[in-house]
């Protein structure tokens, strides 16, 4: 989680929801080519090779990385956002106590 760059530089919620759609959306092309990867079809038979989709790799926020890894990128993204919002309302609250 600690080598995971937090891309949300403001503390203001809505602002912040805006930068993680907005940082989000650059996923798209990876997750676009790993689900092309892991379908297949044999006629009218459509599979899904969920391994395969999870362990594709590809360039997202000029790394190389798979699916999974950029997925914990994004919880580890989430952690750090509510470890801060927490922080700060803890923080907000005892300034106001003294």
């Amino acid at each position: 989680m600690n080598e995971a760059i937090d891309p949300i530089d403001t503390d203001d919620p809505w602002a912040a929801t805006l930068q993680v759609s907005l940082a989000s959306y650059d996923a798209l092309p990876l997750i676009g080519h790993a689900a092309i990867a892991a379908y297949s079809h044999d006629g009218e038979n459509w599979k899904f090779d969920a391994a395969a989709f999870y362990h594709f790799k590809g360039k997202y926020h000029d790394k190389e990385l798979t699916v999974m890894q950029m997925k914990a990128d994004q919880m580890a993204w989430a952690v750090k956002r509510v470890q801060r919002l927490w922080r700060k309302a803890w923080d907000d609250a005892h300034a106001r106590a003294h």
